[in-house]
């Protein structure tokens, strides 16, 4: 019986201590990168200029095959640094960049953005922006890269924006609005896009 007792005392003390913000392994993992090497790497932006850094290596076990047709989807709905470019839209941009570099034909590459959540103020126009956070809005020029030079097609949903009390009027030009986000992100996986989340 009292064995018990100090097997049931002692789990509520264990899963009370995971619970602990301050406990270490209970705590979330801070996402820093570790610090750089001495190998210096050059990188470029060859299809999205100044956007979406990357470095093409020759040899390496996994290359894109140019004779594929690349659908991806990029469900974008974080806005963690409202002061620089969104990290979603970078990868946006680094992923033209590197089927580009590995030689696959703009009409094999296939990439849509669907915005939503926290990031819906990165599709406002810059004037929207800048009242929202102080700024002007780090991804005005990226939005007209990537549905220009990239080809690649963005969405809003337009559920977030009427919850945040905005319409078409307030959004970039280079952004055309969804219905709603979830139905977007489906209606693409059915098509057989291959979805990426950020």
């Amino acid at each position: 019986m009292k064995k018990s007792i100090w097997l049931i005392l002692f789990s509520i003390l264990f899963v009370a201590s995971c619970n602990n913000p301050q406990n270490k392994r209970g705590k979330k993992s801070e996402s820093k990168m570790p610090p750089k090497g001495p190998v210096k790497v050059t990188f470029s932006t060859p299809a999205i200029k100044g956007y979406g850094d990357m470095h093409y290596f020759k040899d390496v076990a996994v290359q894109p095959d140019t004779s594929m047709d690349y659908k991806i989807l990029f469900f974008i709905v974080k806005n963690d640094h409202p002061k620089k470019v969104n990290f979603g839209l970078e990868h946006m941009a680094r992923m033209i960049n590197i089927l580009s570099a590995a030689g696959v034909k703009q009409d094999h590459i296939h990439i849509v953005g669907v915005i939503t959540g926290k990031a819906t103020a990165c599709a406002t126009a810059d004037s929207l922006y800048k009242k929202v956070y102080s700024v002007a809005n780090p991804n005005d020029t990226l939005l007209t890269e990537l549905t220009t030079t990239g080809h690649a097609k963005l969405y809003v949903c337009s559920q977030a924006l009427a919850g945040m009390g905005y319409d078409q009027t307030y959004l970039n030009p280079n952004v055309k609005r969804a219905l709603s986000a979830i139905s977007t992100v489906a209606i693409y996986q059915l098509k057989g896009y291959a979805m990426l989340q950020f």
